[in-house]
């Protein structure tokens, strides 16, 4: 529910969304040092999505823009997958997977004058191979050593696709071109662990390449670079794909378990997301944060 300072109308919108999925799963066990898990899987959602106008002093109402495609939308997702677990000796683990997935999305607009939109559907359809690769080092002497290279595959979705919003002095529009975007990502992690394990230490690094990121930038409709939206001229916006971007970051954690000095359970995090193509910050990025923690159990109440 949206209404302005004062104003005799508010705007009341309503989206219903209903889910179905389905997995199967299953495990196969080769010998003991080797194993592999296997499955299918699917997804099915739907939205509707109402909007009105409702004065606030007669209950009269009238047409109000839809936050989401006013004629439906709807997202379909399969997926198969298989991931394999090898001991190769005491010292190493070896981890692997592939997965395989489709996506669709189908959205109908049937109301496009508030926003002119050059189309009145959307079908967005598209399919990926992604795969990992980790190796782990169980070193001894407490010292555990993680590396892991891993791809992975983001569709759009209703929201990025065709969400209608306003925030401050803009609104988003929908862009029925839209392409998934890809990750390239490596890591690496060590895990210490001390002094018949009362204290452990943890460092992770990694660093992720995207491709085709989505990113919302300043949109041009119909020749147009604003549009009259509830009574106000607002700058428009789109997600589009940019070129590639980056994003990487560490963090670490500690942790401790004495019996008679206060307990320590701390970590911070460490995030950095820049647009190589526009040369600027990626949005959504949060900011380096951290928590810490001190608990001492002084004994049991009878």
């Amino acid at each position: 529910i949206n209404r302005k300072f004062n104003a005799p109308e508010r705007i009341i919108r309503q989206e219903n969304v209903d889910v179905l999925s389905a997995n199967l799963s299953f495990f196969k066990t080769v010998d003991s040092a080797r194993s592999f898990q296997y499955g299918v899987e699917a997804a099915f959602n739907d939205v509707s999505s109402q909007a009105y106008s409702e004065n606030v002093n007669d209950s009269s109402r009238s047409y109000a823009t839809t936050r989401y495609p006013d004629g439906g939308s709807a997202m379909q997702s399969y997926g198969v997958y298989m991931a394999y677990k090898w001991e190769l000796s005491p010292l190493f683990l070896l981890n692997a997977g592939v997965r395989y997935n489709q996506f669709n999305v189908r959205a109908n607009f049937v109301d496009t004058s508030t926003y002119q939109l050059p189309f009145n559907e959307i079908d967005n359809g598209s399919s990926a191979f992604n795969g990992s690769m980790g190796l782990v080092c169980k070193a001894g002497n407490g010292l555990r050593i993680n590396l892991l290279l891993a791809s992975g595959y983001r569709a759009p979705n209703v929201d990025d696709l065709g969400k209608v919003f306003a925030k401050d002095e803009y609104v988003t529009v929908p862009n029925n071109s839209l392409a998934p975007e890809k990750i390239y990502s490596g890591e690496a992690g060590i895990l210490k662990t001390m002094w018949n394990n009362k204290v452990s230490v943890q460092l992770v690094g990694y660093y992720s390449i995207l491709s085709n990121a989505i990113v919302r930038r300043e949109f041009v409709l119909n020749g147009q670079d604003s549009l009259d939206y509830e009574g106000e001229q607002l700058k428009i916006l789109a997600n589009v794909n940019t070129g590639d971007a980056v994003i990487y970051g560490s963090s670490a954690v500690i942790s401790t378990q004495f019996n008679k000095l206060p307990n320590i359970d701390g970590a911070i995090t460490y995030t950095h997301g820049w647009d190589t193509e526009e040369d600027m910050p990626l949005s959504h990025i949060p900011p380096i944060f951290g928590r810490l923690s001190l608990s001492k159990e002084i004994g049991k109440a009878n």
